[in-house]
């Protein structure tokens, strides 16, 4: 097993990333939709690429954090299901942005700097489990709190798990592989 993680959240690029796929269905409807400003032999492509590089990278890292040594033997405290925030992700951030009309340069500028801003968020706030890819594959994404002061990981913050188990609860053990630092998925699944 490995040593304890830092405290401090590294992977901030990575973090960033995950955040961009996390917006992979929204940049794919926008590739559908598109936009009279730019043709579409430019807008598609960067979409394109807005949607494969960050999922890409967020499975490598899957890749490489399940076949590294970067393992914890982990003993649950209180999980909460995160599903309920993917849904409202779903339609408090992704549904008005494609909505959005884009007939002027005005309007695509404020659509680019409005997405920025929430990613920015998202980044920030460490909020870049909420990924619909997670969903699809199968995973169920709990936020484990610390069973007293300090938690397995040697602090008295949250943690995010990842995982195909039907329903996990407090005291359970897992055995789980660090995607970030505070960011585990499950290898008992």
């Amino acid at each position: 097993m490995a040593d304890r993680p830092r405290r401090h959240e590294s992977f901030a690029v990575m973090r960033l990333l995950f955040v961009l796929s996390s917006f992979a269905p929204l940049f794919v409807l926008w590739a559908v939709k598109g936009t009279s400003l730019v043709p579409d032999k430019y807008f598609v492509p960067l979409c394109i690429v807005l949607v494969l590089v960050p999922t890409w990278v967020l499975w490598r890292r899957i890749r490489v954090a399940r076949e590294g040594p970067d393992q914890y033997e982990l003993t649950l405290g209180p999980p909460r299901d995160q599903s309920q925030y993917l849904i409202g992700y779903l339609f408090a951030i992704l549904l008005p942005f494609y909505r959005q009309h884009l007939e002027s340069w005005r309007d695509l500028s404020a659509l680019v700097l409005a997405v920025a801003f929430i990613v920015f968020l998202f980044w920030n706030l460490k909020l870049y489990h909420l990924n619909i890819v997670f969903r699809a594959a199968g995973y169920s994404i709990y936020a484990i709190g610390p069973r007293n002061d300090q938690d397995d990981l040697g602090r008295g913050g949250d943690w995010i798990l990842l995982t195909r188990r039907k329903a996990v609860h407090m005291g359970c053990k897992v055995t789980a592989h660090r995607i970030t630092d505070t960011m585990f998925i499950d290898t008992g699944e």
